[in-house]
Formats: C-alpha cells, sequence, structure tokens
C-alpha cells in the first residue's frame, strides 16, 4: 500500500474517533447529572486526536 493511501486511512480513523468521542461528551451532557471528570477526559482525547491528524495533514500535503 502507498504512503499516501496509508496516510488517508490514519486521517480517517482519527475523524471516526473524533467524531465517537464527540457523541461520548454531547450524551453525557445531556444527562440530568454529567460526569465531568469522563467529559474531559474525552475532551482532552479530541485534542490529542486533532493534533494528530494535523500532523498527518501536513505529511500529506509535503508528500504530494
Amino acid at each position: 500500500m502507498g504512503r499516501n493511501k496509508e496516510l488517508r486511512k490514519k486521517i480517517a480513523g482519527l475523524d471516526r474517533s473524533i467524531q465517537i468521542h464527540q457523541q461520548k461528551v454531547d450524551e453525557e451532557r445531556a444527562k440530568p447529572v454529567s460526569d465531568e471528570t469522563d467529559i474531559e477526559h474525552w475532551q482532552s482525547e479530541i485534542e490529542t486526536f486533532r493534533k494528530r491528524k494535523e500532523r498527518l495533514t501536513r505529511r500529506l500535503l509535503r508528500e504530494w
């Protein structure tokens, strides 16, 4: 598999992870009493996924 294809697959996986974690945050906030510890954890992971996605995107653009 080509390098660009691998990078695109990783980026797509990060997009899915971001979406899943954001859904968890939204569901937790919808509860009458939400667990802020879980929300903070998921938001931290979302930020990590976004930063990794940015780095991979820059790498993908460099290889074009």
